[in-house]
């Protein structure tokens, strides 16, 4: 019998969501941004949905364990904070376009993590 590698398995700390996690927060940075919302309420909105989506996880019972509910937040913000550092301190360029391409990344691995959970609770 064949040994299936899970890359979706939920880990102590960190896993394949903490890439997605990461992107979310890159993208409610270039969200926010692109409305031209302030900083400091991109950062307020950003943690309550970061917050929120844990939140969601939970009631639709998807459980990981507490370490891991904390670093997905932290690594959220980190992707927001890496969105923040890398357009507003280093200048580069963003755009529609450039959210579009981020956002949809994130869906596909989003989308693909999120089948194998369902695949997973069917057995």
């Amino acid at each position: 019998m064949q040994n299936k590698i899970n890359f979706w398995k939920h880990g102590k700390y960190v896993d394949m969501w903490s890439v997605v996690h990461f992107l979310s927060g890159y993208n409610l940075y270039l969200f926010f941004n692109l409305l031209g919302f302030n900083f400091i309420y991109s950062i307020a909105f950003s943690i309550s949905l970061l917050l929120l989506w844990e939140v969601f996880e939970w009631s639709v019972k998807i459980i990981e364990a507490s370490p891991n509910v904390i670093m997905d937040i932290l690594i959220g913000f980190l992707g927001f904070i890496f969105g923040w550092f890398i357009h507003d301190i280093l200048n580069f360029e963003h755009s529609i376009p450039y959210f579009v391409v981020i956002f949809s990344m994130t869906m596909i691995l989003s989308i693909s993590g999120f089948l194998n959970f369902l695949k997973k609770s069917e057995k």
